[in-house]
């Protein structure tokens, strides 16, 4: 953990990589109530504010409309660091709105996670701050809107502005890992984007991680690399780096619910796992199944 500052805010509690202390943080991120900053500051927004302080850049955020961060706060009665747990509850919480530095923050998100106890896990306290402040950091960026993975028409499903060419579905029987695709044995219903959780609770650790590597699978090749291939794209990308997008697009913002939260919580798992051929696996099987005409 890095040396303590003391600070012109009357009380406030220390967060982000300074309090992370395991690399050196160009700014120090600090929770505070707007009333007790004592000197003078540039504010960005409702939520956030800056001020510099002895060559070091102090990002203030504010808890005043974030009932989170006041939640933070009340378990002090003076300044200090958030805890492990705190910390973890805190990135948990926003990690599916964060993108410019989603790397940063999954690494952060999981050193953490492994730093947690079984108390922690059981901590009440600790579990409603995730979801408080996934309900603070959604208020404070504005909701946005993702995928149901249930109740809606495929048609109705797929009418996006991605250009196809191939049905969205065979690309997924051309990568499947079983005999059809992993959200196929959790439909009650195949003609809808219908996945059952009592289904998925049923699958083992295993099919879990394979149903998120083909999902992420599939938008690689349908958003990415075939494009490339029909040379409509002059993206300069490799299958790893398509890979790694599309499941950071499947841990913010295409997926929602019980799905997006295992890929965030085995995200490196999943990522340890893709199939490096999976371009070839495509090919291999894609001629099985009828190409839209375009």
């Amino acid at each position: 953990m890095n040396q303590w500052i003391e600070l012109p805010i009357k009380k406030y509690v220390i967060v982000g990589s300074y309090a992370l202390g395991t690399r050196y943080a160009k700014d120090i991120d600090v929770v505070c109530m707007e009333e007790d900053i004592e000197c003078e500051w540039e504010r960005k927004d409702d939520y956030s504010g800056h001020f510099d302080f002895n060559g070091r850049r102090i990002e203030v955020l504010l808890a005043d409309k974030q009932f989170s961060l006041q939640e933070l706060l009340s378990g002090y009665s003076r300044s200090c660091y958030a805890s492990c747990d705190e910390l973890y509850a805190l990135k948990r919480g926003s990690i599916m709105y964060q993108n410019k530095f989603f790397d940063k923050h999954m690494g952060d998100l999981h050193s953490l996670k492994e730093s947690l106890t079984q108390n922690d896990w059981e901590n009440v306290q600790y579990r409603q701050l995730v979801k408080t402040h996934k309900k603070s950091t959604e208020e404070r960026i504005g909701k946005k809107k993702t995928p149901k993975l249930i109740g809606r028409d495929k048609d109705d499903f797929f009418d996006d502005l991605v250009k196809k060419h191939y049905v969205h579905d065979h690309i997924h029987y051309s990568v499947a890992h079983k005999e059809k695709p992993m959200y196929e044995y959790m439909q009650t219903d195949t003609t809808k984007v219908e996945c059952s959780k009592d289904l998925w609770n049923r699958f083992s650790h295993q099919e879990k991680v394979w149903t998120v590597d083909e999902e992420a699978t599939v938008i690689a090749l349908e958003r990415k690399i075939i494009p490339i291939i029909k040379g409509e794209s002059v993206e300069d990308v490799n299958l790893f780096n398509a890979y790694k997008w599309a499941l950071m697009r499947i841990c913010t913002n295409l997926t929602s619910g019980w799905f997006r939260d295992f890929a965030i919580d085995n995200y490196f798992e999943i990522l340890n796992q893709w199939r490096p051929n999976y371009l070839e696996i495509f090919d291999k099987n894609i001629g099985k199944y009828e190409a839209l005409v375009v």
